[in-house]
């Protein structure tokens, strides 16, 4: 079975600047380094995956978006910058994912089919924006996680690719039922956290259920140097410092380890032809976004 490989393309340090600090960075050169280093090792094994990109890192760095699209990857969009679109009006949404996808096509010379909210903030109370999304021209979205999170997810949504009534596709992040559950996996933290032999078994269970798994990863994840080494230039919350502590947990090289253990063991493609394969065969349209 083909699986769905994905990258969110975003810079950490850029995130919990706002997040944490609510200081406006630009995008550190690790966002690059680390994508590169996605590149070399994607090229190695000869996989194809889609990069989801923040429109603030393709400004900074477009060239290395056009090194993504030139080595055959599909670009996506994540948004323009990481605000998560269930705090976001409904027009500034708009102008902001139509001003991300021309500044990403205008570098990639590409038409970008896919999106995928920043934090995966589509949301019940966010459905507007599968209007908005299809108005702009985007095929699918992939954003939704059927799983009750306490920042995101939908727990009534389909687990597998299906068709919304709107005629957008939805291609939803991996997650098992476990206990009457459902349980997020093979995926950013769900990934780097737990032992790969649980990956193991949770991609096991997806293909006996006869779906594609989507993976997802960042490129910090893969970086060797500590969160805390960067140079943020004011003294650290608490809570920052405790957010970098846990990221810190598996990254880098341990984290490049596991990534070529599952490139080894699974396939996978671009999120785009996972839609293209599925397509012809749904013909029911969801409606679980409905009140």
């Amino acid at each position: 079975m083909i699986h769905g490989l994905s990258v969110d393309v975003e810079d950490y340090h850029q995130i919990v600047s706002k997040n944490y600090l609510d200081k406006d960075i630009a995008p550190s050169a690790e966002v690059e380094r680390n994508t590169l280093y996605l590149l070399e090792t994607f090229a190695h094994v000869g996989v194809k995956a889609t990069f989801f990109v923040l429109a603030n890192v393709a400004r900074a760095y477009p060239a290395l978006i056009r090194q993504i699209a030139a080595a055959g990857h599909e670009v996506g969009v994540h948004g323009y910058e990481h605000t998560l679109i269930y705090t976001m009006s409904r027009s500034i949404f708009k102008s902001s994912i139509a001003r991300a996808k021309e500044e990403i096509e205008a570098i990639t010379g590409c038409a970008v089919q896919g999106h995928r909210a920043p934090a995966f903030s589509i949301t019940k109370d966010a459905a507007w924006a599968y209007d908005i999304l299809k108005e702009l021209g985007f095929v699918y979205d992939s954003s939704v996680y059927p799983i009750r999170g306490k920042r995101y997810g939908i727990p009534d949504a389909p687990r597998h690719i299906h068709r919304l009534t709107n005629g957008l596709y939805e291609v939803p992040l991996a997650s098992i039922k476990l206990l009457g559950f459902s349980i997020p996996v093979a995926g950013g933290g769900y990934l780097r956290y737990f032992p790969f032999f649980w990956t193991v078994y949770a991609m096991k269970r997806i293909e006996h259920e006869g779906r594609p798994a989507v993976v997802f990863i960042h490129p910090y994840e893969f970086e060797e140097t500590p969160p805390s080494a960067f140079p943020y230039g004011v003294p650290l919350p608490l809570r920052l410092k405790l957010h970098n502590t846990l990221q810190a947990f598996n990254r880098g090289k341990r984290h490049r380890g596991k990534l070529r253990s599952l490139l080894a063991r699974y396939r996978f493609a671009p999120i785009r032809e996972l839609v293209q394969h599925y397509a012809h065969c749904l013909t029911e349209k969801a409606d679980f976004l409905s009140p």
